[in-house]
């Protein structure tokens, strides 16, 4: 998928009123809720470093830049659990409810790392997981390099003097673009310079490198990134179908699964078992109708 600038698309956009979706990620503390409020020009995202995120928790927020709408869903990225599996008990329900929110497709990734506490770990993780497994590898993605106000190094050359860019390249993961920002004015504007050149560095970044949307009918995707989450050791191998059948009663109470999307994704996620050999055929028993029925809370007398 090309992330070449996309001048047609911007030149169409005041009469078609497109919306473009953006995932914007990465660890909790790297700066996305700043980011977020400094595309938009306000206070739209409570910014609090002390908060220990789940995977795919998040919420969509309007920005427009050079007159083309996007709608950036503001997602927590993976933390860095001991066995870099997906621990948290409503991950799924969490995957679905942001694949529904994708459901005109993804036109951006924004991978926010703040400067000075990245790791290879947070780095190989949160690449696979979004860039390669959500999106496929199809997607256009920026980094942004936030509290590079911290260090001595100026902001233009950070990326080149320092040994990030190896890190990322020894952990396959290759940017379209790059950008060093300070996402906060600080105390009585000490970085308010700083801040709004990072601004226009970080809305130019989006606008070069947005396509677009890329998509996959519903069921199928969350077909597939279960099944590669299975496969790259992700999802917690203990317990996983007793984990999902609790979520599947989880979005039932939601409101959000028609019975035929329901029975479509039981057998989808049975179908990936058996094709990967993930389990004894004694285990796999009726597990697609039990999770039928948690998705639609059948009764039985």
């Amino acid at each position: 998928m090309s992330s070449a600038p996309n001048s047609e698309i911007q030149a169409s956009q005041p009469e078609n009123k497109k919306s473009f979706n953006v995932i914007i990620f990465g660890k909790t503390g790297t700066g996305k809720s700043s980011v977020l409020n400094m595309l938009s020009g306000k206070e739209v995202v409570k910014v609090d470093n002390g908060v220990h995120g789940c995977t795919f928790d998040s919420a969509a927020h309007i920005c427009q830049i050079q007159q083309v709408e996007f709608r950036i869903h503001d997602t927590v990225g993976l933390n860095e659990d001991d066995d870099g599996s997906v621990q948290h008990k409503e991950a799924f329900v969490k995957l679905y409810r942001l694949v529904r929110n994708l459901e005109d497709g993804v036109s951006l990734l924004i991978y926010c790392v703040a400067a000075g506490r990245v790791t290879s770990k947070e780095v190989a993780m949160n690449w696979q997981v979004f860039h390669g497994i959500i999106c496929k590898g199809e997607v256009p993605i920026i980094l942004l390099i936030t509290n590079s106000e911290e260090s001595d190094i100026d902001q233009d050359v950070w990326w080149e003097q320092t040994a990030n860019a190896e890190l990322f390249r020894n952990c396959v993961a290759h940017p379209n673009g790059v950008a060093c920002i300070t996402a906060t004015q600080g105390g009585r504007g000490v970085y308010k310079t700083e801040y709004e050149k990072s601004r226009l560095k970080v809305e130019k970044l989006i606008i070069q490198h947005y396509s677009e949307p890329w998509r996959l009918q519903r069921v199928a995707w969350l077909a597939n990134i279960y099944e590669s989450y299975l496969v790259a050791g992700i999802w917690p191998s203990t317990r996983k179908r007793e984990i999902l059948l609790v979520e599947a009663q989880k979005l039932h109470s939601e409101g959000r699964v028609e019975e035929k999307e329901a029975r479509e994704l039981a057998k989808a996620f049975e179908e990936v078992e058996q094709e990967i050999g993930n389990s004894r055929p004694e285990a796999k028993k009726g597990f697609r109708q039990k999770f039928a029925e948690k998705l639609l809370d059948y009764r039985r007398g």
